[in-house]
């Protein structure tokens, strides 16, 4: 079996522009983990990788086809898929980006482990979502939606769902551009940065306290699902500002149990398309669990997941997505993985030597020879497997300490 792997961000689509570690950092990790265990599992696999990215740790025999300026992304992609037997994109919701790529494969007959295009475009608008878990009866925080430069309309939401809110664009990834907003005045400093998002819908969502949790699904053609894991969530929230961005997480969070399941199927079964891997995101307190949204494509949550169960994850992913026949073995070992996204302490250039002294099965980062991480900005994801969640994060920040020895 012939299988071709490409992320957006580190997969070429960047190419005629500049990098930065904000974009690289989770996909990059995500794209590599993923070929590296089809390679294990014997899948002839291809990764498609922005030119001025070389893995120093490139496992013997993975292969790699690298995406020029001239060639062009989409054009590059629709060339090298056609010869082989399944493609998998990784790439961001806003602006459509993963529907748009997926419609253009589809019509050419490319066959994908990725939900359908369709689909894809639904679930990406966060209020659609909404709407359709609403009428399901599943929990989920009261929302409305307004235009960003739409002051009055705002200010009249937050007040009628109660403070504290949080807003968001309808249509994003992660933690881009979130805010949690605790009272009116702190709404009023941030209406500048929200008015200045270029004519974007936002949701504007009452805030459900809890444990930030996520759902890591494998769904089958019929739609068949299974949940592999439920893993922690890591939210960093500006004092000031209230910004919220996703640091990292870790695995298993508990064990799934019926409920889960249910709720697993019930958004599958929602939402007609979901296929391969599904992350949703959702907060966990005594009242219940609370969806919040669906990224219909592979997640950061795949790092930890790869190291915590005793099966070949990338393997579990291909054969249900294209056997009806198969169900995955979910088999824990006694370990729990804690990953985070380190930020760089001071200015720093990635440098050969610096990347190849990095473990990359332990610290993550794009390979960029003379790439320039700014202080504060992401350097690379670090992911370290351990008997308890103490021992990991104590693991992480001597990892974390030995980077900024080495200069980050």
């Amino acid at each position: 079996m012939k299988i071709l792997v490409s992320e957006y961000f580190s997969g070429g689509a960047l190419s005629r522009s500049s990098l930065t570690t904000h974009l690289l950092v989770e996909g990059y990790a995500m794209a590599y983990f993923l070929a590296i265990d089809f390679f294990a599992s014997k899948i002839d696999v291809t990764l498609t990788l922005d030119y001025r990215l070389s893995p120093s740790h490139t496992e013997l025999g993975l292969k790699i086809a690298k995406i020029t300026p001239n060639e062009g992304y989409m054009k590059k992609i629709v060339e090298l898929a056609s010869h082989f037997d399944y493609t998998v994109i990784i790439a961001p919701s806003q602006s459509n980006t993963l529907a748009k790529i997926l419609t253009i494969l589809e019509d050419r007959g490319i066959s994908l482990i990725n939900s359908k295009s369709a689909t894809v475009s639904k679930v990406a608008n966060k209020y659609y979502v909404y709407k359709v878990l609403k009428i399901k009866n599943i929990n989920v925080p009261l929302s409305e939606v307004a235009q960003s430069n739409d002051i009055d309309c705002i200010r009249k939401i937050a007040k009628d769902l109660g403070f504290p809110v949080v807003i968001k664009p309808i249509c994003s990834d992660g933690s881009e551009d979130v805010f949690l907003i605790r009272t009116r005045n702190h709404l009023s400093t941030v209406l500048g940065h929200i008015k200045n998002l270029p004519n974007r819908e936002i949701l504007i969502q009452e805030f459900v306290s809890g444990i930030p949790a996520s759902l890591s699904l494998l769904v089958n053609e019929s739609g068949k699902t299974v949940v592999m894991s439920i893993n922690k969530q890591n939210i960093l929230i500006d004092p000031t500002s209230g910004k919220m961005t996703y640091i990292g997480g870790h695995t298993p969070l508990c064990y799934v149990n019926d409920e889960i399941k249910k709720l697993a199927n019930l958004i599958v079964e929602s939402f007609s398309g979901l296929k391969g891997y599904v992350g949703i995101d959702v907060i966990i307190n005594r009242d219940g669990i609370y969806v919040i949204e669906i990224n219909p494509r592979l997640t950061t949550s795949y790092v930890g997941l790869r190291r915590v169960l005793n099966e070949n994850v990338g393997l579990q992913l291909v054969r249900f997505a294209t056997d009806s026949n198969f169900n995955p073995a979910i088999n824990y070992k006694n370990e729990i993985c804690a990953f985070r996204v380190l930020r760089s302490t001071r200015k720093l250039q990635l440098t050969k030597k610096l990347l190849n002294i990095v473990d990359q099965e332990t610290l993550s980062i794009p390979p960029v020879v003379g790439l320039t991480v700014q202080k504060g900005d992401p350097v690379g994801l670090v992911m370290v497997s351990e008997s308890s969640l103490h021992r990991a994060y104590t693991k992480i920040y001597r990892i974390k300490r030995d980077l900024q020895r080495l200069g980050g």
